[in-house]
């Protein structure tokens, strides 16, 4: 799985929490997604590295999606937090 966001060190904690969690593989990529130039070379990355194949979406239950939800979540409020201390 891949998954962006802005801050790399907050999108870092956020993969490794989805990856501890869900036992699974989360690769993380800083990208500002509201700079077109950005996510292109982010698409060209985990296009280039073979992924891109959403099948496996299709597999997660409503639990699984409220999970990762609140673990991104979780980790948005942490990063907010820090933030504003």
């Amino acid at each position: 799985m891949y998954i962006c966001g802005r801050r790399g060190a907050v999108v870092a904690e956020t993969a490794r929490e989805l990856a501890e969690t869900h036992n699974t593989r989360v690769t993380p990529i800083e990208c500002d997604i509201r700079s077109p130039d950005a996510v292109e070379s982010m698409m060209t990355r985990v296009f280039g590295a073979g992924g891109g194949s959403f099948w496996q979406l299709s597999r997660l239950g409503d639990q699984d999606w409220e999970n990762i939800r609140s673990t991104i979540k979780s980790a948005n409020e942490k990063d907010k937090a820090a933030r504003t201390a």
